[in-house]
């Protein structure tokens, strides 16, 4: 976690929001928005296919859901 937290200050991404859901969580909400039937999360399986925002708000939600660390 360290690793994590020294690259997010690195790329001035300390008030950036984050999303608590994990990569396979991620593609699994954009698969079910956009209708994807591919199987496997890779970065051959999206060549050629734009992923808007909005891919990743979970059906039922309006906005995706983001962690507030403020406090650390």
């Amino acid at each position: 976690v360290d690793t994590i937290e020294v690259m997010i200050q690195k790329l001035n991404l300390s008030d950036a929001e984050r999303m608590p859901n994990s990569y396979a969580g991620l593609f699994d909400i954009v698969r079910q928005n956009m209708e994807l039937t591919m199987a496997h999360l890779t970065f051959d399986a999206f060549e050629g296919i734009n992923v808007p925002a909005e891919a990743f708000i979970k059906q039922g939600e309006t906005k995706p859901p983001v962690v507030d660390d403020s406090d650390d």
